[in-house]
């Protein structure tokens, strides 16, 4: 038998003798072969289900003996081996998630699995990685609140006269020399036009500045012409058939179908950062599916509420954004 092809349905991963080739098959990424694989998977789920109820029951009896209890378990290898056949659904699941991250093209198991099938599987992936970030910023706020009441006690017990300050995200400040250069500078650059569209849209501006730098890397990563000019888009605003200025073509990372996928996109261009700043503003205070991004005063809501209006494709945008606005609440 061909090592590098897929295993035969009647090869058993309990028998030693076929273990490499399911371990070859698993290195493989074609659908069949992991389909075989996630089935021995599921037959292996069956068997250890069928000992733990055979480890259960009485253990004396006429026809209990070490000749017994092998037979028992080789009928229980072959009736693990059938249910895996018939499937329990177990190597669909596998399949499904290993087609929603990605790990194997989505059209290359639809002989395997039905459309419907496959959508599940990733709206599935789409709700656990929601889920996922929701935790982590929810996990960052509570780790800010807990800091920020101890912070403002050690300032008071200092100062004499301080209040104590609550819980907030923006609470705990950490002094210039243990910030790093680049966030310091990008922020001090950006805050007099954040400041201006604050007062624009009511965003406060810290959230606006958190999202410029994780759009631009912090002003590393910003977006320029094939001429080499700067296109000032600190948003990632692509250019609609609505837009009637300047544009720049970019490579740039999208998520489509729990995949990411690199494509070329048209993207805004400004004169000016107070002109992106600007048009930013009007996006959020014209577009409806802003309106409770504009309405947000807590980190939490605005970096998911823009998550959830789809302003990025990417299923972290909500956590990553969140863990932005805590470094510039620190500056």
């Amino acid at each position: 038998m061909d090592p590098y092809s897929p295993p035969s349905p009647d090869l058993t991963i309990a028998d030693s003798r076929n273990l490499h080739t399911v371990r070859s098959a698993a290195r493989r990424n074609s659908p069949q072969a992991m389909k075989a694989v996630a089935t021995q998977f599921e037959a292996l789920f069956i068997n250890q289900v069928l000992k733990s109820m055979r480890a259960s029951l009485p253990k004396d009896g006429l026809f209990d003996s070490d000749q017994t209890r092998l037979y028992t378990s080789l009928m229980d290898e072959e009736m693990s081996q059938a249910f895996a056949k018939r499937g329990l659904g177990m190597a669909d699941q596998i399949l499904q998630q290993m087609a929603a991250t990605g790990q194997i093209p989505k059209e290359s198991v639809s002989n395997l699995l039905s459309p419907r099938q496959i959508a599940s599987g990733i709206s599935s992936y789409k709700t656990i990685a929601d889920n996922h970030t929701r935790r982590q910023s929810v996990s960052l706020l509570q780790n800010e609140s807990m800091s920020a009441p101890s912070a403002a006690k050690t300032r008071k017990d200092r100062a004499g006269a301080l209040s104590a300050t609550p819980p907030n995200v923006s609470a705990t400040k950490r002094s210039d020399d243990t910030v790093p250069s680049h966030v310091r500078n990008f922020t001090s650059k950006m805050r007099r036009h954040a400041s201006v569209a604050s007062r624009e849209t009511g965003i406060p501006a810290q959230f606006m500045l958190a999202q410029a730098a994780l759009e631009t890397g912090w002003g590393k990563k910003q977006m320029v012409g094939a001429d080499g000019k700067p296109s000032y888009n600190l948003f990632g605003i692509k250019a609609n058939h609505n837009w009637a200025g300047k544009t720049v073509n970019v490579l740039t990372t999208e998520f489509e179908n729990g995949r990411m996928v690199k494509k070329v996109e048209k993207f805004r261009a400004y004169r000016s950062y107070a002109e992106s700043f600007r048009d930013y503003a009007n996006l959020m205070r014209e577009n409806p599916r802003y309106r409770n991004v504009v309405s947000a005063r807590d980190p939490m809501s605005f970096a998911y509420g823009l998550q959830y209006a789809g302003y990025a494709t990417d299923p972290e945008y909500g956590s990553k954004l969140m863990r932005v606005i805590n470094t510039v609440a620190q500056v």
